[in-house]
Protein backbone atom coordinates (compact mmCIF):
# COMPACT_ATOMS: atom_id res chain seq x y z
CA UNK A 1 0.00 0.00 0.00
CA UNK A 2 2.84 2.40 0.87
CA UNK A 3 4.50 1.54 -2.43
CA UNK A 4 1.27 2.39 -4.24
CA UNK A 5 1.09 5.82 -2.60
CA UNK A 6 4.79 6.48 -3.14
CA UNK A 7 4.57 5.65 -6.83
CA UNK A 8 1.60 7.95 -7.35
CA UNK A 9 3.34 10.72 -5.39
CA UNK A 10 6.43 10.39 -7.64
CA UNK A 11 4.26 10.62 -10.76
CA UNK A 12 2.52 13.71 -9.42
CA UNK A 13 5.91 15.28 -8.64
CA UNK A 14 6.95 14.62 -12.24
CA UNK A 15 3.75 16.23 -13.46
CA UNK A 16 4.39 19.26 -11.26
CA UNK A 17 7.91 19.62 -12.68
CA UNK A 18 6.61 19.47 -16.27
CA UNK A 19 3.89 22.02 -15.53
CA UNK A 20 6.13 24.43 -13.62
CA UNK A 21 8.84 24.27 -16.29
CA UNK A 22 6.23 24.92 -18.95
CA UNK A 23 4.77 27.86 -17.03
CA UNK A 24 8.21 29.39 -16.51
CA UNK A 25 8.94 29.20 -20.24
CA UNK A 26 5.56 30.70 -21.20
CA UNK A 27 5.88 33.55 -18.69
CA UNK A 28 9.42 34.29 -19.90
CA UNK A 29 7.95 35.80 -23.06
CA UNK A 30 10.85 34.47 -25.13
CA UNK A 31 10.58 32.24 -28.23
CA UNK A 32 10.94 29.34 -25.77
CA UNK A 33 7.35 30.06 -24.69
CA UNK A 34 6.19 27.67 -27.43
CA UNK A 35 8.20 24.88 -25.78
CA UNK A 36 6.44 25.80 -22.54
CA UNK A 37 3.03 25.36 -24.16
CA UNK A 38 4.16 21.95 -25.43
CA UNK A 39 5.36 20.87 -21.97
CA UNK A 40 2.12 21.93 -20.31
CA UNK A 41 0.12 20.18 -23.04
CA UNK A 42 2.03 16.94 -22.45
CA UNK A 43 1.41 17.27 -18.71
CA UNK A 44 -2.33 17.75 -19.27
CA UNK A 45 -2.46 14.71 -21.58
CA UNK A 46 -0.56 12.58 -19.07
CA UNK A 47 -3.01 13.72 -16.39
CA UNK A 48 -5.69 11.66 -18.12
CA UNK A 49 -3.54 8.53 -17.91
CA UNK A 50 -3.42 9.00 -14.13
CA UNK A 51 -7.13 9.79 -14.05
CA UNK A 52 -7.60 6.42 -15.77
CA UNK A 53 -5.86 4.75 -12.83
CA UNK A 54 -8.16 6.63 -10.46
CA UNK A 55 -11.23 5.44 -12.40
CA UNK A 56 -10.24 1.89 -11.50
CA UNK A 57 -9.23 2.87 -7.94
CA UNK A 58 -5.71 1.52 -8.51
CA UNK A 59 -3.79 4.80 -8.12
CA UNK A 60 -4.38 5.13 -4.36
CA UNK A 61 -5.56 2.71 -1.66
CA UNK A 62 -8.96 4.27 -0.91
CA UNK A 63 -11.85 4.88 -3.32
CA UNK A 64 -12.48 8.37 -1.92
CA UNK A 65 -8.84 9.38 -2.43
CA UNK A 66 -8.96 8.09 -6.02
CA UNK A 67 -12.13 10.08 -6.71
CA UNK A 68 -10.65 13.30 -5.33
CA UNK A 69 -7.34 12.91 -7.15
CA UNK A 70 -9.07 11.89 -10.37
CA UNK A 71 -11.47 14.84 -10.23
CA UNK A 72 -8.63 17.34 -9.78
CA UNK A 73 -6.41 15.80 -12.45
CA UNK A 74 -9.27 15.73 -14.97
CA UNK A 75 -10.09 19.44 -14.67
CA UNK A 76 -7.44 20.87 -17.05
CA UNK A 77 -8.85 18.83 -19.96
CA UNK A 78 -12.44 19.85 -19.07
CA UNK A 79 -13.24 16.25 -18.17
CA UNK A 80 -15.90 15.20 -15.68
CA UNK A 81 -14.43 12.39 -13.58
CA UNK A 82 -17.89 11.17 -12.63
CA UNK A 83 -19.07 11.02 -16.23
CA UNK A 84 -15.90 9.38 -17.54
CA UNK A 85 -15.99 6.75 -14.79
CA UNK A 86 -19.50 5.71 -15.84
CA UNK A 87 -18.65 5.73 -19.56
CA UNK A 88 -15.40 3.87 -18.97
CA UNK A 89 -17.15 1.03 -17.23
CA UNK A 90 -19.30 0.69 -20.37
CA UNK A 91 -16.10 0.69 -22.41
CA UNK A 92 -14.82 -2.30 -20.46
CA UNK A 93 -17.97 -4.19 -21.38
CA UNK A 94 -17.65 -3.23 -25.05
CA UNK A 95 -14.40 -1.61 -26.20
CA UNK A 96 -16.17 -0.02 -29.18
CA UNK A 97 -17.83 2.35 -26.70
CA UNK A 98 -15.59 5.17 -25.46
CA UNK A 99 -15.92 8.57 -23.85
CA UNK A 100 -14.66 11.96 -25.08
CA UNK A 101 -17.30 11.85 -27.84
CA UNK A 102 -14.92 9.81 -30.00
CA UNK A 103 -16.73 8.37 -33.03
CA UNK A 104 -14.32 5.79 -34.40
CA UNK A 105 -16.65 4.55 -37.13
CA UNK A 106 -16.44 7.99 -38.80
CA UNK A 107 -12.65 8.09 -38.69
CA UNK A 108 -12.15 7.53 -42.43
CA UNK A 109 -11.51 11.07 -43.71
CA UNK A 110 -8.93 13.76 -43.05
CA UNK A 111 -11.66 16.04 -41.71
CA UNK A 112 -12.84 13.45 -39.19
CA UNK A 113 -9.23 12.69 -38.26
CA UNK A 114 -8.69 16.37 -37.38
CA UNK A 115 -11.97 16.52 -35.43
CA UNK A 116 -10.88 13.40 -33.54
CA UNK A 117 -7.28 14.52 -32.99
CA UNK A 118 -8.21 17.87 -31.48
CA UNK A 119 -11.06 16.30 -29.45
CA UNK A 120 -13.43 18.94 -30.81
CA UNK A 121 -16.60 17.02 -29.95
CA UNK A 122 -15.38 16.51 -26.39
CA UNK A 123 -14.62 20.21 -25.86
CA UNK A 124 -17.92 21.26 -27.47
CA UNK A 125 -19.83 18.86 -25.21
CA UNK A 126 -17.91 20.07 -22.15
CA UNK A 127 -18.73 23.69 -23.03
CA UNK A 128 -22.43 22.81 -23.35
CA UNK A 129 -22.44 21.03 -20.00
CA UNK A 130 -20.65 23.91 -18.29
CA UNK A 131 -23.11 26.41 -19.80
CA UNK A 132 -26.03 24.29 -18.52
CA UNK A 133 -24.40 24.07 -15.08
CA UNK A 134 -24.34 20.27 -15.27
CA UNK A 135 -23.47 19.16 -11.75
CA UNK A 136 -21.00 16.58 -13.10
CA UNK A 137 -18.90 19.47 -14.43
CA UNK A 138 -19.18 21.60 -11.28
CA UNK A 139 -15.49 21.16 -10.40
CA UNK A 140 -14.48 22.27 -13.91
CA UNK A 141 -16.82 25.26 -13.70
CA UNK A 142 -15.46 26.33 -10.32
CA UNK A 143 -11.88 25.99 -11.55
CA UNK A 144 -12.60 28.09 -14.64
CA UNK A 145 -14.24 30.76 -12.48
CA UNK A 146 -11.26 30.76 -10.11
CA UNK A 147 -8.70 31.13 -12.90
CA UNK A 148 -10.78 33.87 -14.55
CA UNK A 149 -10.97 35.61 -11.17
CA UNK A 150 -7.20 35.47 -10.77
CA UNK A 151 -6.78 36.86 -14.30
CA UNK A 152 -9.04 39.79 -13.41
CA UNK A 153 -7.26 40.32 -10.11
CA UNK A 154 -3.80 40.53 -11.69
CA UNK A 155 -5.08 42.30 -14.84
CA UNK A 156 -3.46 39.71 -17.08
CA UNK A 157 -4.53 37.04 -19.55
CA UNK A 158 -1.59 34.85 -18.49
CA UNK A 159 -3.54 32.57 -16.07
CA UNK A 160 -6.09 31.74 -18.78
CA UNK A 161 -3.36 31.34 -21.42
CA UNK A 162 -1.51 28.87 -19.19
CA UNK A 163 -4.66 26.76 -19.02
CA UNK A 164 -6.26 27.10 -22.45
CA UNK A 165 -3.34 27.53 -24.89
CA UNK A 166 -1.92 24.02 -24.21
CA UNK A 167 -5.29 22.26 -24.76
CA UNK A 168 -4.77 21.61 -28.52
CA UNK A 169 -1.39 20.02 -27.73
CA UNK A 170 -2.90 17.97 -24.93
CA UNK A 171 -5.73 16.82 -27.20
CA UNK A 172 -3.31 15.77 -29.94
CA UNK A 173 -1.17 13.79 -27.52
CA UNK A 174 -4.08 12.09 -25.75
CA UNK A 175 -5.94 11.20 -28.95
CA UNK A 176 -2.84 9.63 -30.49
CA UNK A 177 -1.99 7.68 -27.34
CA UNK A 178 -5.54 6.32 -27.17
CA UNK A 179 -6.27 5.57 -30.83
CA UNK A 180 -4.06 2.43 -31.15
CA UNK A 181 -5.62 0.78 -28.10
CA UNK A 182 -8.40 -0.91 -30.11
CA UNK A 183 -8.77 0.75 -33.52
CA UNK A 184 -8.80 -1.55 -36.55
CA UNK A 185 -8.54 -4.86 -34.71
CA UNK A 186 -10.26 -7.85 -36.34
CA UNK A 187 -11.45 -9.00 -32.93
CA UNK A 188 -12.78 -5.67 -31.73
CA UNK A 189 -16.33 -7.06 -31.45
CA UNK A 190 -15.03 -9.90 -29.28
CA UNK A 191 -15.32 -9.98 -25.50
CA UNK A 192 -11.78 -11.42 -25.33
CA UNK A 193 -9.52 -8.54 -24.17
CA UNK A 194 -6.48 -10.20 -25.74
CA UNK A 195 -8.20 -9.93 -29.14
CA UNK A 196 -10.10 -6.63 -28.87
CA UNK A 197 -7.17 -4.67 -27.39
CA UNK A 198 -3.47 -4.24 -28.17
CA UNK A 199 -0.10 -4.31 -26.49
CA UNK A 200 2.41 -1.92 -28.05
CA UNK A 201 5.99 -2.80 -27.07
CA UNK A 202 7.90 0.44 -26.51
CA UNK A 203 11.07 1.73 -24.90
CA UNK A 204 11.21 2.86 -21.29
CA UNK A 205 10.73 6.55 -22.10
CA UNK A 206 7.56 5.96 -24.14
CA UNK A 207 6.22 3.56 -21.52
CA UNK A 208 6.83 6.26 -18.90
CA UNK A 209 5.29 8.95 -21.08
CA UNK A 210 2.04 7.03 -21.62
CA UNK A 211 2.03 5.62 -18.07
CA UNK A 212 2.16 2.03 -19.38
CA UNK A 213 -0.94 2.58 -21.52
CA UNK A 214 0.91 0.64 -24.23
CA UNK A 215 0.01 -2.49 -22.21
CA UNK A 216 -3.67 -1.75 -22.78
CA UNK A 217 -4.72 -5.31 -23.58
CA UNK A 218 -3.30 -6.47 -20.27
CA UNK A 219 -5.25 -3.72 -18.51
CA UNK A 220 -8.49 -4.94 -20.13
CA UNK A 221 -7.58 -8.53 -19.27
CA UNK A 222 -6.99 -7.66 -15.60
CA UNK A 223 -8.46 -4.18 -14.98
CA UNK A 224 -7.81 -4.30 -11.22
CA UNK A 225 -4.09 -4.84 -11.75
CA UNK A 226 -2.00 -1.78 -10.78
CA UNK A 227 -0.31 -0.05 -13.71
CA UNK A 228 3.15 -0.88 -12.34
CA UNK A 229 2.34 -4.60 -12.66
CA UNK A 230 1.23 -4.54 -16.31
CA UNK A 231 4.67 -5.13 -17.93
CA UNK A 232 5.33 -8.19 -15.75
CA UNK A 233 1.88 -9.61 -16.49
CA UNK A 234 2.51 -9.18 -20.22
CA UNK A 235 5.92 -10.84 -19.95
CA UNK A 236 4.27 -13.88 -18.34
CA UNK A 237 2.04 -14.42 -21.38
CA UNK A 238 2.91 -16.55 -24.38
CA UNK A 239 4.35 -14.26 -27.11
CA UNK A 240 1.43 -14.86 -29.48
CA UNK A 241 -1.33 -14.69 -26.84
CA UNK A 242 -2.15 -11.03 -27.44
CA UNK A 243 -2.41 -8.64 -30.39
CA UNK A 244 0.75 -6.51 -30.66
CA UNK A 245 2.10 -3.78 -32.89
CA UNK A 246 4.33 -0.73 -32.61
CA UNK A 247 3.26 2.91 -32.61
CA UNK A 248 5.20 3.47 -35.84
CA UNK A 249 3.64 0.46 -37.60
CA UNK A 250 0.15 1.36 -36.41
CA UNK A 251 0.31 4.94 -37.63
CA UNK A 252 1.93 3.98 -40.94
CA UNK A 253 -1.02 1.69 -41.59
CA UNK A 254 -3.57 4.20 -40.27
CA UNK A 255 -2.38 7.12 -42.39
CA UNK A 256 -1.99 4.90 -45.46
CA UNK A 257 -5.64 3.93 -45.00
CA UNK A 258 -6.68 7.60 -44.83
CA UNK A 259 -4.79 8.33 -48.06
CA UNK A 260 -6.35 5.32 -49.83
CA UNK A 261 -9.83 6.35 -48.69
CA UNK A 262 -9.28 9.90 -49.91
CA UNK A 263 -8.18 8.63 -53.34
CA UNK A 264 -11.16 6.28 -53.49
CA UNK A 265 -13.55 9.11 -52.61
CA UNK A 266 -11.98 11.33 -55.27
CA UNK A 267 -12.41 8.61 -57.93
CA UNK A 268 -16.03 8.11 -56.86
CA UNK A 269 -16.77 11.82 -57.26
CA UNK A 270 -14.96 12.04 -60.62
Amino acid sequence: MEGQVARFARRMAEQAVLWCAGCALVISGTPAALAGVLLIGVAYARNLEFVHECLHATALPRARANAIAGTLLAIPMLVSFERWRREHMQHHRDVRVEGFRYEYERLTTVREYLVHSFMLRHFAEAARCIARDDRRYRAVTLALAAVAGVALLVHSWVPLVLWLAPLPVAALVHAHVELPEHFGLDGIASTDPLRNSRVIPANRFVTWLVNANNYHAIHHWKPRLPVASLPAAYAALAPDAVETTSYAAFYRSFFAGLVRQRHDDARTRA
